[in-house]
């Protein structure tokens, strides 16, 4: 449900944050994953953000994935 949550970036970062920038590819994997489990047809593992996002992707199961990118 956090993961989800549509102000998350906001909540967590200044409108000007430098983190945001330094964030930027776990931003989009985290975008990229909430539209894969909506989907529910697609495997997250398969999806090319969340493979740049992290190399060991092949050996994390979902929860691993959601914790790391919160």
């Amino acid at each position: 449900m956090l993961l989800e949550f549509e102000y998350l970036l906001d909540w967590i970062y200044a409108p000007h944050n430098e983190f945001i920038q330094k964030r930027a590819v776990a931003i989009t994997a985290r975008e990229k994953l909430i539209a894969a489990i909506r989907n529910q047809g697609i495997d997250y593992k398969q999806i090319k953000e969340l493979q740049e996002y992290h190399q060991h992707l092949d050996t994390m199961n979902i929860e691993q994935l959601v914790a790391r990118l919160l």
